[in-house]
């Protein structure tokens, strides 16, 4: 079991993506929005950070704070259209761990690359 915080702004796709992580004995958080985020980054620890954002600047500017905060101690997974074009933009900062799941996207394999970035972490 592992801790994945998952943002998503689209309210179905976090609460099917909380479901399939939970599912599998995961203990998942989800925020709307990446400002309660990194909130909660702040107060809690995880093992796996799910992102999929709108591609704005203000949107990258919070996931790169999410992303300083977070990672160095756990992986980053982007997920959606933009997750190539914020994987390269992210994967120049340091100790930054970040990883992309393009959309759409099985729930199995979502999963699944969740628990291998778990795994590796625990390595």
């Amino acid at each position: 079991m592992c801790r994945v915080l998952v943002v998503d702004d689209d309210p179905t796709v976090l609460g099917l993506c909380l479901f399939a992580l939970e599912f599998e004995g995961h203990e998942a958080v989800g925020c709307t929005d990446l400002a309660t985020a990194l909130a909660t980054a702040r107060r809690e620890a995880f093992d796996v950070v799910v992102a999929d954002l709108p591609s704005e600047e203000e949107s990258d500017r919070h996931l790169a704070e999410l992303t300083a905060h977070t990672g160095s101690t756990a992986p980053l997974l982007l997920l959606g259209k933009d997750a190539l074009r914020l994987l390269h933009t992210l994967i120049t900062l340091p100790a930054v761990a970040v990883h992309g799941l393009v959309k759409p996207f099985d729930l199995g394999e979502f999963v699944d690359e969740v628990q291998r970035l778990a795994q590796q972490r625990a390595r």
